[in-house]
């Protein structure tokens, strides 16, 4: 009689453990005003907008640009340089005598009477021919701005593959505290029912006692999933820019496996070594230490170049002779022009800098093999993780089914008299734990799946 009233209250937590319509899509509450629900699509857009390491990469391609800008201009734009000077000055009045000599009332250290002058001076220097030098920093400022790009794509990737783990996080999350608090929900039912035949003495003690071992592995499974979902909230705001009172909610209720048409092995391989960002990256800083090695060996040869100078003063209190033969230092007009070279003798210094230059060149081109092996074992490891995991569903897909046929048949022959209270809970405890693990196989799934994406530079995504 005793089992029989332990069954009626077990009975009625057979409706949470049954596969049932909608499985998993427990009600979730109203949504609050503060409430933001995302898609996945959309939580990446916002996160690639307002992630700070994005920001901060992004900044790295504008700066890289501006360089760039600036090597273009120095080969075709003259340097210019304008200065204008204003200053006191001693009169200086002069006039001819009848015999022709220039004679003035005035002396050039009287300081008694100053006026002012006013002297303008122009300078244009235009680089002709610098064998290379301003060719390479050309050259490496282009490089830096292809470096700088791919490693804006790799922030975007890392940044992606964050956000897709936080967000299945987020729904594997709500997903196990619908099932505990389903679970929950029931129990409240059956312990007022086992309350009440214990009382009637058609339950016994040991009934009691592990009714109340599975009420707390329940409910401590209900406080790590709360936590979980509460840590991937957290992350996902932090991610997304938002405030932490400002709630995120994923639009889909339901964690369900993303499709994995897996090829072979050696294909991500190569997709790996033609896409991954950090390759690129490298690539292009290795060819702009080459063009500054460049540019730097061109500094040790003259520098050819067209200069041109135009000075023009003004002294009106000052005579003006207008005799090329008389030296004048003010009220004149001098335009000049030139063709002239530069030449830094520092060559031992030079030759030293080359070397540096080439040195780091080297420091990188040796980056070049362990990068690839690196990447190679990345691809291996997230191509066998997704491999591991699409297996890990499939068969606890199966194994979720055999456990809820387990607790139907328990559930019979408890009712039956032919089994004990314990078989009865044993089942019931596999059933919620095969839910709880085929649920955290799709996440790993989902996850590693991203994660493949990532290694080999090419979203492999289909939502």
């Amino acid at each position: 009689m005793g089992r029989t009233s332990i069954a009626a209250g077990l009975a009625v937590l057979l409706g949470a453990l049954t596969p049932r319509a909608g499985w998993g899509q427990s009600p979730r509450g109203e949504l609050r005003d503060d409430t933001v629900v995302v898609s996945l699509a959309q939580a990446e857009q916002l996160a690639l907008r307002n992630h700070p390491t994005v920001a901060q990469s992004r900044l790295d391609v504008s700066v890289a640009q501006s360089r760039q800008q600036q090597a273009r201009d120095a080969r075709f734009v003259p340097k210019l340089e304008l200065s204008n000077v204003w200053g006191p000055i001693p009169r200086a009045r002069g006039e001819f005598t009848d015999t022709g000599v220039l004679v003035s009332p005035d002396t050039s250290t009287s300081l008694g009477d100053l006026r002012w002058f006013t002297e303008v001076d122009l300078a244009v220097v235009q680089p002709l021919y610098t064998f290379g030098t301003l060719s390479g920093l050309v050259d490496a400022a282009d490089f830096g701005v292809q470096a700088s790009r791919s490693g804006l794509d790799a922030s975007n990737d890392k940044v992606r593959l964050e956000v897709r783990k936080l967000y299945w996080g987020l729904v594997l999350g709500q997903e196990l505290v619908d099932i505990a608090d389903d679970v929950l929900n029931q129990i409240v039912d059956a312990d007022s029912i086992l309350e009440r035949r214990y009382d009637e003495g058609s339950a016994t003690q040991n009934d009691m006692f592990k009714f109340e071992i599975f009420k707390y592995q329940v409910q401590k499974r209900r406080r790590e999933a709360e936590d979980r979902y509460a840590m991937a909230e957290a992350g996902m705001q932090a991610m997304l820019g938002f405030e932490r009172t400002t709630s995120v909610r994923t639009d889909v209720d339901e964690l369900t496996p993303l499709p994995t048409n897996l090829g072979p092995l050696e294909q991500y391989l190569s997709v790996a070594a033609e896409n991954r960002p950090e390759v690129g990256q490298l690539q292009a800083g290795i060819a702009a230490r080459s063009a500054l090695a460049r540019s730097k060996r061109g500094e040790m040869f003259p520098q050819l170049f067209l200069g041109a100078d135009v000075k023009w003063n003004r002294a009106p209190s000052r005579f003006d002779p207008r005799n090329p033969f008389i030296y004048n230092p003010t009220n004149f007009f001098r335009p000049g022009i030139a063709v002239g070279f530069r030449w830094n003798m520092n060559l031992f210094q030079t030759r030293d800098e080359v070397r540096l230059a080439e040195h780091e060149t080297t420091r990188l081109i040796n980056q070049v093999s362990p990068l690839d092996k690196k990447i190679r074992l990345e691809v291996q490891s997230a191509y066998l993780a997704v491999v591991r995991a699409r297996a890990d569903v499939e068969q606890s897909e199966d194994a979720l089914k055999a456990s809820t046929n387990w607790f139907r048949a328990e559930s019979q022959t408890f009712d039956l008299g032919l089994s004990e209270i314990k078989d009865l809970v044993d089942a019931f405890q596999a059933n919620i734990e095969m839910q709880t693990e085929h649920l955290t196989n799709v996440f790993r799934l989902n996850t590693a799946l991203a994660e493949l994406s990532r290694a080999i530079g090419r979203d492999l995504y289909v939502t």
